[in-house]
């Protein structure tokens, strides 16, 4: 008789860096939860933005990156007493029972213990271990959340960046259940992080997401008011969400030999073959020694496993092991996890070894209609069992492997894209409230189209027809911009790759540039763009302040305290300060002459320095004093997307340039590759900077407008068209757009003046 052998897909992600969690996405419906009035006016979205710039301001320094002693994993965490109570994920600490260091947004580290855990609502504690105070932020309550209730989100998305603040994003509550439902974007390393309420108090805990950006849970804050002194007191219920238990078994397509392990004396015993593996037909017995595998030598069961994961499935290795006094050695191909799962008699006649060679083997060889199908019927399945995958390994063999699943099941639009959707009134009227940001900037916005297909927007920047758009979608081809129904020929006059802008012009005349605003706004400002039609595409905030992606100097070393200075804890082999000659526990006293104390004034010092610059560091290297240069290295900036493509599946279509930009500041408007180009605008209707890059689930990158200022004036200044003397209008009309400016100032300043 054939068994079964059941496993649930895990359509949704967890949050903790390199983690997947079991939990699957949640019915957006709620019928129950009482509905938030829809945005009221222009006035209430400029209430709002003060609110959020002063809760960014206050949260930013309490929300910490959590990262295991033992190198497992990290997450977020946010500090809510001064004596440094954590709250986190309990996925987070499930692996950090060894022992946690939190790491403050500045590059402080302190080390912590994990408290309590209820592993079946993904809620804990942690306790940093040294004496406050901390800075922190409050609880609210999350009992009473309506639904479209504004949410601001903060965390370490990706893990501790040192060049960037934990970012802050916008959203709105969609359910409250189980989980708080939000479309307030996170991704991996935010799991633990705080979800707030626009008055600036916690009411919940990142701990999962799905598929689309409408998929992001948060633990209830009501789940830790219920449990707040047994999770203090270190108690740990459930099972749900613990990493550390769920983790010990092997994944279905993970690469295996087929034995079981035991350490003994330098060498590795088997304790069992399973029957029908590749170790057994290679002639393993119980009670061989392993001690090599392929030219590594091999001392306990823990390398031995290493090993075999960083290798493929269909991999064949030689395997050295003594038997009794006679040394041997043997070949030996890797199986997946689940073909030993199944035995012959357990498998279906179309799985028998006489069948296999006449079925498909993978999903480009089924026919692409009955996948989809069976997807389809899976996913319809799935959201009348409370979004949970079931299916046999047979099964998601034939679909390709879990990867060509979650691909297929993004591309159909997720989980959310088989759930009942309506018009959508709430964000309609934030959009409508938006007019007059847009009303302002009416024709700034133009579309490019490269062989008359649209590839990116455009931004005026000149009334004689100078416009900034995309570099990369313009390489080739006819380049041509619509304004409107009239086409015209645009020729490309300068092209910035760094920026990934180009500078194009066209023959027309009284256009309406964009007014730059130079000066940055304040982290957790709103923000919106504008399409070719004056219509807002989105509403979001600035994330991130500037900051540069490239060339970015690294020393290479991690600091710590030191009476005397900062001491060397670690260095990075090869990095600049090793091979200036530096050495792990020199005690660095000054850098080109100023005296350093602390390891996060050091970093300050180093920070914003570019690759290539040179450093004079004094040192102490026991009672020996001494003096280097350094020359300092790019800093290797991370990629999330590259480093886990498993979350590369829940962002969408990306940019083709995702990085490397030597000015870009942050925001959380998911707007399409295609409509990069497109001017990013304050409420005040000023251009803060250009869109450039859909570069993930969580953030767009936009050069900033002292960036493209700077950029521009490497041309000279654009050509005025000539006045004749004895017409004076030209002037007026300047006179009068100068006095319109301040005019609009002045409302603006009196707008916000409460009546």
């Amino acid at each position: 008789m054939k068994k079964q052998i059941l496993i649930t897909f895990l359509s949704s992600l967890a949050l903790s860096v390199g983690l997947l969690c079991a939990q699957g996405p949640q019915a957006l419906d709620d019928s129950k939860i009482q509905e938030a009035p829809n945005v009221k006016n222009f006035k209430a979205l400029q209430k709002l933005n003060d609110q959020i710039v002063a809760l960014s301001k206050k949260a930013q320094p309490a929300t910490v990156c959590l990262i295991s002693k033992n190198g497992r994993g990290s997450g977020s965490g946010v500090v809510v007493n001064e004596n440094g109570l954590i709250l986190t994920a309990a996925h987070v600490t499930a692996d950090m029972k060894e022992g946690i260091i939190v790491i403050f947004p500045d590059g402080t580290r302190k080390e912590a213990k994990a408290l309590g855990a209820d592993y079946d609502r993904d809620a804990a504690m942690a306790q940093i271990t040294e004496e406050g105070p901390y800075p922190f932020i409050e609880v609210g309550q999350s009992k009473n959340l309506k639904k479209n209730q504004w949410t601001i989100a903060l965390g370490h998305s990706g893990g501790f960046d040192p060049m960037r603040k934990p970012p802050v994003r916008l959203g709105r509550v969609l359910a409250n259940r189980e989980f708080i439902v939000s479309d307030t974007a996170v991704i991996g390393g935010d799991s633990g992080g705080p979800l707030f309420d626009a008055k600036g108090k916690v009411i919940g805990i990142h701990s999962n997401i799905g598929m689309s950006l409408m998929e992001n849970r948060h633990v209830p804050i009501e789940v830790f008011h219920q449990q707040w002194n047994d999770l203090k007191s270190g108690k740990e219920s459930g099972r749900r969400f613990n990493n550390a238990q769920q983790n010990n078994g092997p994944k279905p397509d993970q690469p295996v030999l087929g034995i079981q392990l035991a350490d003994a004396e330098g060498k590795v015993r088997i304790e069992s073959v399973v029957p029908e593996s590749p170790a057994q037909k290679a002639g393993l017995q119980t009670g061989d020694l392993i001690h090599q595998i392929n030219d590594t030598k091999i001392e306990s069961s823990d390398a031995l496993m290493k090993l075999i994961r960083e290798m493929k499935v269909g991999d064949e290795l030689t395997l050295h092991y003594h038997r009794g006094d006679e040394s041997k050695s043997t070949k030996v191909k890797l199986v997946r996890f689940d073909q030993l799962s199944l035995s012959d008699d357990d498998r279906s006649p179309e799985e028998s070894p006489e069948k296999k060679k006449q079925q498909p083997s993978s999903k480009e060889d089924q026919p692409k209609e009955k996948i989809e199908d069976l997807i389809r019927e899976l996913l319809e399945k799935a959201a009348k069992n409370g979004g949970r995958l079931e299916m046999t390994p047979e099964l998601l063999q034939k679909m390709g492997g879990m990867e060509k699943l979650m691909e297929e099941i993004q591309r159909q639009g997720g989980m959310s894209g088989i759930l009942p959707q309506g018009p959508d009134a709430f964000f309609s009227s934030s959009l409508k409230a938006l007019a007059p940001v847009a009303k302002k900037n009416e024709g700034s916005t133009v579309i490019v189209t490269r062989d008359n297909q649209m590839v990116a927007l455009g931004t005026v920047i000149s009334a004689n027809g100078r416009i900034l758009t995309k570099n990369t979608e313009t390489q080739d081809g006819k380049i041509s911009v619509r304004i409107g129904e009239k086409s015209y020929q645009a020729k490309v006059i300068k092209r910035f790759p760094a920026q990934d802008l180009a500078l194009l012009k066209i023959e027309a005349n009284g256009l309406k540039p964009v007014r730059f605003q130079p000066e940055e706004p304040p982290l957790g400002s709103i923000l919106t763009t504008v399409g070719a039609k004056n219509e807002p595409l989105g509403i979001g905030l600035l994330s991130v302040s500037g900051r540069a992606m490239s060339q970015v100097g690294f020393i290479g070393i991690r600091g710590g305290q030191s009476d005397k200075g900062v001491l060397i804890e670690q260095i990075v082999p090869k990095g600049a300060a090793a091979e200036a000659g530096l050495k792990d526990q020199d005690i660095i006293t000054a850098l080109d002459g100023t005296e350093v104390r602390d390891p996060i004034e050091f970093g300050n010092l180093i920070r914003g320095r570019k690759a290539g610059h040179k450093v004079t560091i004094d040192y102490l290297r026991g009672d020996q004093t001494g003096q280097v240069t350094v020359t300092l290295k790019e800093r290797a900036m991370p990629d999330h997307i590259r480093n886990d493509p498993r979350m590369k599946l829940s962002h969408g279509q990306l940019s083709e340039k995702t990085s490397g930009y030597p000015d870009v500041i942050q925001h959380d408007i998911p707007i399409a590759p295609q409509l990069c180009g497109s001017p990013l605008l304050d409420l005040g209707g000023k251009c803060i900077g250009i869109n450039v890059s859909r570069a993930g689930r969580t953030r767009t990158f936009a050069i900033p407008a002292d960036e493209i200022q700077r950029i521009l004036k490497t041309l000279g200044a654009p050509k005025k068209p000539a006045v004749k003397k004895t017409n004076p209008s030209r002037e007026a009309i300047q006179a009068i757009r100068e006095s319109l400016e301040q005019i609009e100032k002045r409302l603006d300043e009196l707008e916000r003046l409460p009546r």
